[in-house]
């Protein structure tokens, strides 16, 4: 991975998002600025959003 594509998805872009859209990171999870997710869930809960999260199935 290059320096300049780690934690290129920050918290802004993950709310920036449709409440209807999907982010499903099927690449390195470095994409993701550390602690991104986490951020932009907060924020979300603030606002009251509810989030929907699952598991896949094996």
């Amino acid at each position: 991975m290059k320096p300049e594509t780690q934690g290129i998805v920050t918290a802004d872009d993950l709310m920036a998002m449709k409440p209807t859209a999907s982010f499903i990171n099927t690449s390195r999870a470095a994409l993701v600025a550390p602690g991104a997710v986490l951020q932009a869930w907060r924020r979300a809960a603030r606002r009251g959003w509810r989030w929907m999260s699952s598991t896949p199935s094996r």
